[in-house]
Formats: structure tokens, C-alpha cells, sequence
């Protein structure tokens, strides 16, 4: 899969940054303009983990009105992608659209901070015609749905969420005229954790290359030159900030957020940054 589209609020200094690429974009600004945030944004939106520090809330606002969210749009996924728990059903056409949000809320009387996630999908959903309301048996069916149900291996007596899971993917490959689908928005991740989650978690690129400019300046002045040597299979960003006399040279010497990316996983982002003195690039 590659992301092609990164979208932050309410992180630390940012309020909302929206970054949209097609293959490399570059990072530039003054120093702590922002480079280094969305960098770890990212970080962040692709490791899994929680968030449990109001230090990276926007002004230290951590309520649900002010939540952090982190929205990664993904393309050109395998068919094993396509086949994870998270994925199947929750694409918007050929994309993969997860957003992550963090917030606190009180606990109890006595006033602890109670950290909060969620996840959601930017998908359509699936309505069926004819679905029961109650499944608690097989018998409240249709008898559309009969021929589909007596397909399915070790059915059991009674409907279980697998099983009807398992239904309503028959349904759509069998059955598509059955299959209603609303207009793409965003769906809360069923359970508020737990396995849609996990499975989420898995699939997403986890390893970030970060390697400095090089030669980011000229007579002429501020130019940006030699930005980044390509690896093949390996995420990329460039990082660039001026020295002491306002030339763009390199900010962080090479290093990396995470170990090698596996093949066929690459991500390569940058951003480029308002700042007073805009720097070309070449």
C-alpha cells in the first residue's frame, strides 16, 4: 500500500495540516516552524500506539472537542491487504481511509483524566434487503437469504457475529442485487477496539527513513539541491533548516524512526513549510 495523503489536527503546535502528494514532497522551513511535528504526527498515526500526554494536545487541550486526529489516506493495496478484517468493506472505491482520534475525559469523582481512542473507516455501508432485525435464528431469513446460508461450513443452530459476517460476504458475492450502499462517510470501528483495530494496526507501514539535505544552498541563495538520494523500498523524508546565516543545509544527520521497510512497502513524504525566506528547489 502508499499513502498518498497524511491530514493532522490539534497536534502540538498545528491546528490543521493537510499534505496531498503524488511521490516525494519536501520539507522545508525556519526552525521550529513545524517540520519536525509532522514527522511525528506520522510516527504516531503509524505506530499504534496510545496518546496519553497533554503535552502533544494543541495548547494542552485534551477534551473530545479538541481531540487529536490523524487521517491517513492509502492506495495500490494487495489483494492480501484488501483481504484484512479492517479493509474488507470499509474501501471508499480503491481507497483506504483511516482516521485515528484522541481525547481525555474525566474518570470518576475523582477527577482522573480517562484517555480515549477511536478509529473509523471513510467507507459506504452495506445494507441488505429483507435483513431481519432480530437474527437470533436462521429461520427468521428470507427465503433469498436460505440458498446462502445453507453454504456456510459448520452454520450451527444459531447465528454468531462470524457467521453473519461470513453471510453477508456471501451475500455481496452472490447476491449483489440484495446489497444497498449509502454514500461514503465516516464509520466508527465496531467495539471501539479490540480486533478491528489490531487488524488496522497491522497492515500499516510502520518503518520511517529519515535522511538529511545535502548542499541546500548556492551563490545565488537559498536553492535546495541534491534533496534526497532514493533507496529503492525504503521511506524517505527530507528535513531542511536554515544555520546561523539563513542557509538551508542540513538540519538532522541520517538516521531512521524504524528498521528497514519490507519489500513492496514505500512511503516517501515531505512537506514543504511557509517561512519568510522561501527556498527554491531543483
Amino acid at each position: 500500500m502508499k499513502l498518498v495523503r497524511f491530514e493532522v489536527r490539534n497536534y502540538k503546535g498545528i491546528e490543521h495540516a493537510k499534505l496531498l502528494w503524488d511521490d516525494i514532497l519536501v520539507l522545508i522551513g525556519d526552525n521550529n516552524c513545524g517540520k519536525s511535528t509532522v514527522l511525528q504526527a506520522l510516527a504516531l498515526f503509524l505506530s499504534g500506539s496510545a496518546v496519553r500526554d497533554e503535552f502533544l494536545f494543541r495548547n494542552k487541550c485534551v477534551d473530545e472537542a479538541h481531540a487529536i486526529e490523524l487521517i491517513g489516506e492509502f492506495n495500490d493495496l494487495s489483494a492480501k491487504e484488501k483481504e484484512n478484517k479492517a479493509v474488507q468493506g470499509r474501501m471508499d472505491g480503491e481507497k483506504w481511509i483511516l482516521k485515528k482520534r484522541y481525547w481525555s475525559q474525566a474518570g470518576g469523582e475523582d477527577g482522573d483524566e480517562k484517555w480515549k481512542e477511536m478509529l473509523y473507516s471513510f467507507s459506504p455501508t452495506e445494507s441488505f434487503k429483507g435483513w431481519p432485525e432480530s437474527t437470533a435464528s436462521w429461520k427468521g431469513f428470507s427465503a433469498d437469504y436460505q440458498p446462502l446460508i445453507a453454504k456456510l461450513p459448520d452454520k450451527g443452530a444459531k447465528p454468531n457475529k462470524d457467521k453473519l459476517d461470513a453471510l453477508r460476504v456471501l451475500v455481496m458475492a452472490e447476491k449483489p442485487e440484495l446489497v444497498e450502499l449509502t454514500a461514503a462517510d465516516w464509520v466508527q470501528n465496531p467495539g471501539g477496539g479490540g480486533n478491528w483495530k489490531s487488524n488496522a494496526n497491522s497492515i500499516l507501514p510502520k518503518h520511517i527513513w529519515v535522511r538529511a539535505v545535502h548542499e541546500v544552498s548556492d551563490s545565488k541563495g537559498p536553492r535546495c539541491r541534491k534533496l534526497l538520494k532514493t533507496e529503492p523500498n525504503r521511506t524517505q523524508f527530507v528535513e531542511a533548516g536554515p544555520d546561523d546565516q539563513g542557509r538551508y543545509q542540513s538540519k538532522t544527520p541520517q538516521s531512521r524512526l524504524g528498521p528497514r521497510l519490507p519489500a513492496k512497502t514505500y512511503l516517501r513524504v515531505n512537506m514543504r513549510l511557509p517561512w519568510e525566506k522561501r527556498a527554491s528547489t531543483t
